[in-house]
């Protein structure tokens, strides 16, 4: 039988802390995202991007006819 060692041990425990730290800043970022001063500015970008993409349906239809 295999005898783990103190230091295999210690990098498990580090790496498992070091996940759980990312996924907490991941969160902590798309909570940030979500405060208000930003949804104003997710409703722009949606808005520009389908105000591109009704330009283009219209460019396209102009190219069909």
């Amino acid at each position: 039988m295999e005898q783990t060692t103190y230091l295999e041990v210690n990098i498990d425990y580090t790496e498992n802390l070091v996940e759980k730290e990312q996924k907490i800043l991941f969160w902590r970022f798309v909570l940030n995202l979500i405060k208000l001063e930003n949804i104003l500015f997710i409703f722009l970008a949606i808005q520009l991007l389908h105000f591109n993409f009704l330009l283009k349906l219209k460019m396209q239809i102009r190219k069909n006819v």
